[in-house]
């Protein structure tokens, strides 16, 4: 998004660098963990998919 470069700019500015590495951090780890569980559930529905089909 066009937001972000902003978004994480002001971050910088306001907190520091520091906050703004963590926060990215905990951000990509969030969204690991969501990838962790989703993709499985996506292969399941595309066997089903293919095996109706």
């Amino acid at each position: 998004f066009i937001v972000t470069p902003y978004l994480g700019t002001l971050i910088a500015e306001k907190f520091g660098f520091n906050v703004l590495w963590v926060g990215t951090g905990i951000l990509a780890t969030i969204i690991a963990i969501a990838f962790y569980f989703i993709v499985p559930w996506l292969i399941k529905d595309k066997k089903e998919l293919e095996i109706e089909g």
